[in-house]
């Protein structure tokens, strides 16, 4: 039998590169608070699972965070205003659910992962895994097709 195109349902492939319970900051006033910040981390992989939750989310809340995934090129030009951080990916995440995100593999790796929460959670529950299983040289087609297939 060949080898599976993709193994995602094997744990030992997935690694965990972001977990953590985020909280929001009391304010200055008593009744206020300073939202939770963006959250940085790595991952080697063009494959990442996340998935978000929040106990103080109403039911009918959906975003749990925006996912940007950046490359971090240097300085192209010792004269640009630019970080020489580039944007290649960008989803959203949904409360109470994980979801498999996939771009086209660059380099260099790792790849600089940002979470940005929305300023009305209180708190929220993070998880996020990256994929080191087997390949095979269809496993873009095959997420292609998997995408398309999802409403």
């Amino acid at each position: 039998m060949d080898e599976p195109i993709l193994e995602l349902t094997s744990s030992l492939v997935w690694n965990v590169a972001y977990k953590d319970n985020l909280q929001v900051r009391p304010g200055t006033e008593p009744t206020t608070y300073i939202p939770i910040p963006n959250k940085n981390f790595l991952c080697p992989s063009n494959l990442l699972l996340i998935g978000c939750s929040s106990t103080a989310a109403r039911s009918n809340w959906w975003l749990g965070c925006r996912v940007s995934v950046n490359l971090s090129l240097g300085a192209i030009d010792a004269t640009s205003d630019f970080t020489g951080v580039a944007e290649i990916y960008r989803a959203n995440v949904g409360l109470r659910q994980m979801k498999l995100l996939h771009w086209r593999a660059y380099e260099p790796k790792p790849y600089i992962v940002t979470l940005s929460i929305p300023w009305w959670l209180e708190h929220l529950s993070v998880e996020a895994y990256w994929y080191d299983g087997p390949h095979s040289d269809n496993y873009e087609q095959l997420l292609n097709e998997i995408n398309g297939k999802l409403p």
